[in-house]
C-alpha cells in the first residue's frame, strides 16, 4: 500500500489556489464591468478629479502630507463601491467559476496537454477542498457584493448562477453547443458590464440597445477559445460549439460577430451615439487592423499555442481602441 502524499502548507496551498485561480482571466469580467462605469460616470477612473485637483495644487503651491491624507480619504470616499466591485466581478467571482469548473473538469483535464500542470491535474490540491473552496469564494463574492447595492448584489448572484449552470452537473451547459456560448456572452458581454453601470446609475438608465455590440464582441472572443481544446474536448467526449459543428464553422461563427461589431461601432460612432463621432476617423483605421488580425493570426493558427496568441494579440489591439474610445467619452482627449 502506497503512502499518502504529504499534505500541502497553507502557504503551498495559497500558491496553488492561485495557479488554479489564473489570474490572467480576472479582468474577462472586470473589463465589461470598467465599461459599464465608465459609460455611467463619464469617468475615467473613480474619484480621478481629486487626484487632479490634488496634483495641480501640489505643482503650484506645494502640497502637505496632511494634504495628501486628505485627498486620499476623499478619494476613498468616492471610489470604495467601485473598488469593491472591482474586487468581486476580478478575483472573487473568478475564484469561485475557475475552481468550480476545474472540479468538474479533472477527468476531461487529464486528457489535455494544455493543463497538465494544473495543481488538481497532478494531485496537488484535493478535489474536495477545490470544491468547498469554489462555494467559499461564491459565498464571500455574494458578502462583499451586498456592501456595493442591492443591483450589484443581485448581478453577482446571477454571474454565480450562470458560473454554476455552466459547469456543474446535471446541466452543465458547457457542453451544450450553443448554450457554452450564449452564457459566457450574457454573463460577460451583459450582466458585468450591467454590474458596473449599477455603481454609477440607476439599471433603468442603462443603454440597453448597446447589449448587442456587447454580445458579439464576448461572442468573437470568446468562440476561439474552443477551437484552442478542440481535440482534446473530442477525445473525451465534450460537445462544444466546436467539437459540434467542426473547426471551420465554429471560427466562422466567431469570425462573422466579430466582424458585425466591428461594423457596428463604426455605425455607433457615424451615428454619434456613445462611441463619439469624433472617433470615427480612428475606427476606419483600426477596424481593418482588427480584422485582419483575427482572421489571420484565428483563422490561420496551427496549434493551439499559435491560436492563444492570435486571441492575444487581437485582444490586446482591442483594448488599445477601446482606451482611446475611453479618453474620448471622457473628454480626456478632446
Amino acid at each position: 500500500m502506497e503512502p499518502e502524499p504529504p499534505r500541502p502548507t497553507v502557504g503551498e496551498l495559497f500558491v496553488y489556489l492561485w495557479r488554479l485561480g489564473r489570474p490572467e482571466f480576472w479582468a474577462v469580467s472586470a473589463f465589461p464591468f470598467y465599461v459599464g462605469f465608465l459609460l455611467a460616470t463619464h469617468e475615467l477612473a473613480p474619484g480621478l478629479g481629486i487626484w487632479t485637483a490634488f496634483a495641480h495644487q501640489a505643482a503650484m503651491d506645494g502640497a502637505t502630507g496632511q494634504e495628501f491624507y486628505a485627498s486620499l480619504v476623499a478619494w476613498l470616499a468616492s471610489a470604495w463601491r467601485f473598488i469593491l466591485g472591482a474586487l468581486v466581478m476580478g478575483p472573487l467571482l473568478w475564484m469561485a467559476t475557475i475552481l468550480i469548473n476545474d472540479v468538474h473538469d479533472v477527468a476531461g483535464d487529464r486528457a489535455n496537454p494544455r493543463k497538465a500542470r494544473s495543481p488538481l491535474v497532478q494531485g496537488l490540491v484535493d478535489r474536495a477542498f477545490a470544491h468547498a473552496a469554489a462555494y467559499g469564494f461564491a459565498a464571500l463574492s455574494l458578502a462583499v457584493a451586498a456592501f456595493v447595492g442591492r443591483a450589484f448584489l443581485g448581478l453577482t448572484f446571477a454571474c454565480l448562477v450562470l458560473a454554476w449552470l455552466y459547469s456543474v452537473p446535471p446541466v452543465r451547459l458547457k457542453t451544450v453547443p450553443g448554450a457554452d456560448v450564449a452564457v459566457n456572452a450574457i454573463g460577460i458581454g451583459v450582466v458585468s458590464g450591467l454590474a458596473g453601470w449599477s455603481i454609477g446609475a440607476p439599471l433603468s438608465e442603462a443603454p440597453y440597445g448597446f447589449i448587442p455590440q456587447s454580445l458579439l464582441v464576448v461572442v468573437a472572443i470568446y468562440v476561439p477559445t474552443t477551437l484552442v481544446d478542440h481535440d482534446a474536448d473530442r477525445r473525451v467526449g465534450y460537445t462544444t460549439v466546436a467539437t459540434k459543428i467542426g473547426r471551420r464553422n465554429a471560427f466562422l461563427l466567431g469570425w462573422w460577430s466579430w466582424v458585425l461589431a466591428n461594423l457596428g461601432a463604426l455605425v455607433l460612432a457615424w451615428q454619434d451615439w456613445i462611441i463619439p463621432r469624433r472617433m470615427l476617423p480612428f475606427l476606419l483605421v483600426f477596424v481593418p487592423v482588427l480584422l485582419v488580425e483575427y482572421y489571420v493570426l484565428i483563422g490561420k493558427a496551427e496549434g493551439p499555442a499559435e491560436m492563444i496568441r492570435g486571441i492575444l494579440i487581437s485582444t490586446l489591439t482591442f483594448l488599445a481602441v477601446n482606451l482611446i474610445f475611453a479618453l474620448m467619452y471622457t473628454s480626456w482627449w478632446v
